[in-house]
């Protein structure tokens, strides 16, 4: 398959929003495509939505996504092995084009450790207008992120282990710049809190030269 551009997944994500909005749906950008509307420099490789609600499984938003834009797909994808059994996929090319097409993975609040935001805390990208999870939780959920992937063995945990560094170093340098602070994070619940809290320790000691950036957004880092 093709490699994609910035703006092959910034066209998914718009068509993912566009079917959400027809059923009814809210969501917002999580993942390596908020990291990017925040301001990390990696290139994101699909497109990761959080659905806001409590009532409907993964398996219904896809096909609601899917009846919605006829562009959607589910297939299988056999070379990751923390994915679901079927994989939502956005047909990017033309008929009788090479086929390029872009990985959309639907989330509900408590997959993955992602928290419920309130649509009120949701951002707004000044880029794409798209709906955006806050910097401050897009952060923590990375630390979450990189101890999760830990656990796993293999070369493709170790590969989405080194971009979850990278978009945190990143997302730091961001926070960094706008005197960001987990004092904005009030609004987070306390599981995930205490989730972010425990990876940023292993972090740290995996990776020392992020400490001054933790210690400044306001964790107390244990020597």
């Amino acid at each position: 398959m093709l490699p994609l551009s910035l703006e092959d997944i910034r066209r998914t994500a718009r068509a993912t929003f566009a079917a959400l909005n027809s059923a009814s749906l809210d969501g917002c950008l999580v993942g390596s495509a908020a990291c990017s509307e925040h301001g990390a420099t990696r290139m994101p490789n699909d497109v990761d939505i959080l659905v806001l609600t409590d009532h409907k499984i993964i398996e219904e938003i896809q096909a609601a996504i899917m009846l919605a834009d006829p562009h959607f797909s589910l297939s299988r994808l056999d070379n990751d092995p923390t994915a679901p059994s079927t994989v939502l996929w956005y047909t990017l090319s033309a008929p009788r084009e090479p086929i390029r097409a872009c990985r959309v993975d639907i989330f509900v609040p408590g997959s993955i450790q992602l928290p419920l935001v309130p649509l009120d805390r949701i951002i707004c990208s000044s880029v794409t207008n798209f709906p955006v999870m806050p910097l401050i939780a897009v952060l923590l959920h990375k630390a979450i992120a990189w101890v999760a992937r830990g656990r796993l063995s293999g070369p493709h945990a170790r590969s989405k282990q080194a971009s979850d560094i990278a978009d945190t170093k990143d997302l730091l340098a961001v926070a960094r710049e706008r005197n960001l602070t987990i004092t904005h994070a009030d609004w987070l619940p306390f599981w995930f809190l205490h989730d972010a809290t425990q990876a940023v320790e292993l972090l740290c000691e995996a990776y020392p030269d992020t400490r001054p950036d933790w210690i400044r957004t306001g964790f107390q880092i244990t020597d």
